[in-house]
């Protein structure tokens, strides 16, 4: 019985290499005529396949040792094939073939792109992984489970000190199944050193923009350097085409400022998981000076103002500032937003400090950064700041502003979260507060609404315009002095106001 299976194999594998010599190889280069072999026989109803995808007429199929030598190869036809695997000659020094025992692997590469995959998983009904002599042995699949391919471009970086610098972007252009990222090797280069760039970091840069800001999340701790390397491991990650990666260096306040630094990544430092095949384009950034600018950076909350301040420590070559703010509230991050461009005060080399005031936010968390910008036009960030605009705690009617005015004043006022409630009904708490807001003059007459609404806990204002119309009716009012009423469920509170034309 045993013999008719193999007599049936030998004539399956005959068949196979005439339908084989149709086809000429391209990419695997391997030794041959070693004076032993073994036969592979890759059946159609193997489906050879990557991540379900059957592969293409005209891929190539290597078989390899452990070693990484190339022992045989075939052109894939779609039909039936064979693969000659080629055995050590025990009668030359030099190791040229497959040894007894060793493991037998594959590669694959495909046409098309002109990739190689080197992580395959098959599956026998005959034989098994282990090499011996004029062994036969049937696949019953050839899988390649995941593959990505990474792209990189290197980025001008944020050399700032006490701050992080971006120095590389990863991009992935071809994913293929649930592929996994165990490990990135960085190399460091240029005339720093530790002293001047201890760590690295590495970032998931959810938005693209090849900048850490909302939302990005740092895949792995910070990793000091040893001799310019490091090594970002265990990381498990499990890279989508909508996202980036973003290398990062950590500079430090004491670094020598006439040094430089890049990084460097090759194909070796990039590691998959198990069914993983990492093909990756490296990627070497030019040596960038280590920037001195801003040095200093921090937020002061007042109410529902933002204060923010910083000491940039050379005026020399600085053009200006440009503050950029983003709301930190949603699960998916928004885009930086300019508030204002901050001019430098002078060309002093000598620290400055800078200030500006962000006013009348609305309650929620922001994220803040500096885009420091040279006069030759390059430009650098900031480390990122949070401030949090807290609700008021209790019902607050400001003085108007300006006062006296003509012909617009603004009317500030603040709803608590939770404030005490008139009938103690604890669902107008979760629906809001109705809130009034009127002008009246000295005789009691109603002059102007200018809030009648439900409004949720907050910093409100309104402005006034006195020569605007108000449900129809002209409020082209004359001087004099005039009440401004809020009420807000039992919360009554009147202040006065001058119109002066």
């Amino acid at each position: 019985m045993f013999a008719n299976i193999r007599i049936l194999c030998l004539l399956f594998l005959l068949c196979a290499g005439l339908v084989r010599t149709v086809e000429s190889q391209t990419h695997f280069v391997f030794v041959e005529n070693t004076g032993n072999n073994a036969t592979i026989a890759i059946p159609i109803s193997a489906s050879p396949n990557i991540a379900g995808v059957p592969i293409a007429v005209g891929d190539e199929i290597g078989v390899f040792t452990p070693s990484g030598l190339c022992v045989g190869a075939i052109v894939w036809n779609g039909n039936n094939g064979a693969v000659t695997c080629w055995g050590d000659n025990d009668q030359t020094v030099e190791n040229d073939g497959m040894g007894v025992g060793e493991r037998i692997l594959y590669r694959l590469w495909q046409r098309s792109s002109g990739y190689e995959f080197k992580s395959i998983n098959v599956s026998y009904s005959e034989g098994d992984t282990l090499y011996r002599r004029n062994g036969i042995y049937v696949l019953t699949s050839l899988i390649i489970e995941g593959t990505v391919t990474i792209e990189a471009s290197c980025l001008t970086p944020n050399c700032l000190p006490d701050s992080i610098a971006a120095m590389a972007s990863f991009s992935f252009c071809q994913i293929i199944g649930s592929p996994t990222i165990e490990t990135i090797t960085i190399h460091r280069s240029g005339s720093a050193c530790d002293a001047d760039v201890p760590k690295a970091r590495l970032y998931r840069d959810i938005n693209r923009n090849n900048v850490i800001d909302a939302g990005d999340i740092q895949l792995d701790t910070s990793h000091s350097f040893t001799d310019g390397n490091t090594c970002f491991d265990d990381l498990d990650y499990s890279p989508t085409a909508s996202e980036n990666l973003l290398v990062v260096f950590e500079i430090s306040t004491d670094a020598v400022l006439t040094n430089t630094t890049s990084a460097s990544i090759d194909s070796n430092d990039v590691t998959g998981g198990t069914g993983t095949d990492i093909i990756f384009h490296g990627v070497t950034t030019p040596s960038y000076p280590l920037h001195l600018g801003i040095i200093e950076f921090a937020a002061v909350v007042k109410g529902n103002n933002v204060t923010l301040m910083w000491k940039n420590a050379s005026e020399v070559n600085t053009y200006g500032f440009v503050v950029q703010r983003t709301s930190l509230n949603a699960t998916i991050p928004s885009l930086w937003n300019d508030v204002v461009f901050v001019e430098r005060v002078n060309a002093s080399s000598a620290f400055q400090q800078y200030s500006y005031v962000d006013a009348h936010l609305a309650n929620g968390r922001y994220g803040y950064r500096l885009k420091h910008i040279d006069r030759d036009g390059k430009f650098y960030y900031s480390e990122i700041i949070e401030a949090q605009i807290l609700p008021p705690n209790k019902f607050t009617l400001e003085q108007n502003y300006p006062n006296p005015f003509n012909p617009t004043t603004t009317i500030e006022y603040q709803i608590p979260l939770n404030p005490p409630l008139q009938r103690g009904n604890d669902a107008l708490a979760s629906r809001g507060i109705y809130v009034t807001l009127k002008i009246f003059d000295l005789l009691g007459r109603e002059v102007a609404t200018l809030v009648n609404e439900e409004q949720s806990a907050g910093w409100k204002e309104v402005v006034w315009n006195a020569r605007q119309k108000n449900g129809g009716q002209a409020t082209n009012v004359s001087s004099g002095i005039y009440i401004y009423r809020l009420q807000a469920e039992n919360f009554v509170e009147i202040r006065k106001m001058m119109l002066i034309k």
